[in-house]
């Protein structure tokens, strides 16, 4: 009898699009990163991997869509300190862009509690953008007087 294995496309996308970053160690160009991508994932169909897919594994800066290395399992497990090292990278974070980066926080609790790391950490902005509200997530001063 012969057992069946079935892998996990997108599992392998990623894990592969973090050893590009981690090869290379640069900013990379949005369409220089997907043709290196797409190469280093042979055999497995022909489509393009989603770039949604590098979402907590890196981040996309600019006009000219530059994305940085930015792995969400090196971040710190302690909230506060996970919080800082967010918006010392990037000072405003739209709601797709911080949600992989903030899950980790919401295991084991209910949505209550991270709803409140949210509002303790983070205050919420939403402009329009080409006629559609987008809502940022940005650091929110702490009692003390600090910026997270």
């Amino acid at each position: 009898e012969s057992s069946k294995v079935r892998l996990d496309l997108q599992k392998i996308a990623i894990c592969v699009a973090h050893r590009v970053f981690q090869k290379y160690n640069k900013s990379w160009e949005e369409s220089d990163f997907i043709s290196s991508w797409c190469y280093d994932l042979p055999g497995v169909g022909n489509k393009k991997p989603s770039i949604d897919l590098l979402h907590g594994v890196a981040i996309c800066t600019g006009v000219e869509r530059l994305w940085k290395y930015f792995p969400e399992h090196q971040l710190p497990l302690e909230p506060e300190a996970r919080f800082r090292e967010l918006f010392k990278e990037q000072e405003r974070w739209t709601e797709d862009e911080f949600t992989p980066y903030i899950q980790r926080l919401a295991q084991g609790t209910n949505a209550d509690d991270v709803t409140d790391l949210i509002g303790r950490y983070t205050h919420v902005i939403t402009e329009s953008i080409d006629g559609k509200p987008i809502k940022f997530f940005m650091a929110k001063s702490m009692q003390t007087g600090a910026t997270v």
